[in-house]
């Protein structure tokens, strides 16, 4: 704030010395004459985080214990938080902000994602730099490959491609893992049928003979 308002009353200055117009000493010295005036400076703090704010938010929650006395002569300054879990309505905002801040609080609930992303018509066109924040803070891996002329991306279809390549991607990881699992319950059928003096030949017949995992599955369905 302070830095801003200082920038202000010295472009104040350089138009009076441009303009050659102050004929009072005081107002000579300062630059600033009782009719200039400041433009209010608001700061906004942003939190890309959607787990709950619990930190301070104004200099006196900072302090420890300090003497009435003291403290009357101590402004305070209050923090303008904007946290994504502490809003209600997203639409509110006017710029692709409420977006970014959006996907950050629902990252974690990928069906409701979805049904947003179905519903607000904004998702299908976004900016590929807002497309980037938004795998910057939650790291979704959002391809912009796709993006059009204007670069801008639409994220339903992106949102849809990533939900079923990660299905794929866990079909076969259970495919994978259903046959280590099949190949133990040999080995481990193996080594008790050896244990009991089977031959391998007999051994190699049982195999042979065994259902897979899919075919007990069903049969134990029936």
């Amino acid at each position: 704030d302070a830095l801003n308002y200082a920038a202000q009353v010295e472009e104040i200055r350089k138009k009076h010395i441009e303009a050659n117009d102050l004929t009072d000493p005081a107002e000579l010295l300062s630059g600033f004459t009782k009719k200039d005036k400041l433009i209010p400076v608001i700061t906004l703090c942003i939190c890309f985080d959607k787990a709950k704010w619990d930190a301070p938010r104004s200099l006196y929650e900072m302090f420890g214990k300090v003497d009435p006395r003291i403290r009357q002569y101590v402004d305070d300054y209050k923090l303008n938080l904007i946290t994504p879990s502490e809003i209600k309505d997203f639409g509110k905002f006017t710029s692709e902000l409420g977006l970014l801040l959006e996907f950050i609080q629902y990252s974690d609930d990928k069906k409701r994602m979805s049904d947003i992303m179905e519903t607000r018509k904004e998702y299908r066109s976004v900016d590929v730099r807002t497309v980037d924040l938004i795998n910057t803070y939650t790291a979704a891996n959002i391809s912009t490959k796709a993006a059009d002329e204007e670069g801008r991306v639409n994220m339903c279809t992106a949102f849809k491609e990533i939900r079923e390549d990660a299905r794929a991607e866990g079909r076969a990881e259970g495919h994978t893992e259903g046959r280590a699992e099949e190949r133990a319950e040999i080995i481990d059928y193996i080594k008790k049928q050896q244990a009991s003096g089977v031959s391998p030949e007999q051994i190699l017949q049982s195999i042979i003979k065994m259902p897979n995992k899919k075919t007990r599955t069903r049969q134990r369905r029936k």
